[in-house]
């Protein structure tokens, strides 16, 4: 049966989207957009007891100040709990494309994040996907001034190597 409600925290309000996966094994991630004093800011917590007890929740974005918001998260995790998040988040002028890692064997703490890519025009609908090896594979859009799709982007996350350069992957035609 379903166990009792988990409250995350108190002092994050105005929760948006969240995203959840979970491992063969049971490590359980959750992550969303909150907004919290002047920016959008995206938290995570975990759990290894199938969901019957979370962590407490962190920020796993980069702060970047007031307005620099991040949204549109989406997660990956490979069978032993590795975990991959992928975000958009804004420079100010541009949304970008963002990642961070958890792995449970570094002490189940998030990395620092990392701007995947930087092309000076809108970035939207991360998805990141995880094979059994730890290896990740994020795609997104870039968007034109009236929103519309344009170009799609890849850009792969190797343990012990991390994130290439983010590669065009549609002729842009």
């Amino acid at each position: 049966g379903w166990g009792s409600t988990s409250y995350f925290s108190a002092n994050i309000a105005d929760a948006g989207q969240p995203e959840i996966v979970a491992s063969p094994g049971g490590v359980f991630v959750v992550a969303w957009p909150a907004y919290v004093s002047d920016r959008s800011g995206l938290y995570s917590v975990w759990s290894t007891n199938s969901g019957l007890g979370w962590t407490s929740p962190v920020l796993i974005d980069s702060d970047n100040g007031v307005g620099q918001s991040s949204d549109k998260v989406s997660l990956a995790i490979d069978p032993t709990g590795n975990a991959v998040a992928v975000w958009r988040q804004s420079s100010g002028t541009v949304w970008n494309i963002w990642a961070n890692r958890f792995w449970p064997a570094d002490g189940g703490v998030w990395g620092t994040a990392e701007q995947i890519e930087a092309f000076g025009r809108h970035a939207d609908q991360p998805m990141v996907a995880m094979g059994a090896n730890g290896r990740a594979v994020a795609v997104w859009g870039h968007v034109n001034n009236g929103g519309t799709p344009t170009d799609i982007w890849a850009n792969a996350y190797i343990p012990q190597i991390g994130w290439g350069t983010a590669t065009r992957v549609n002729d842009g035609g």
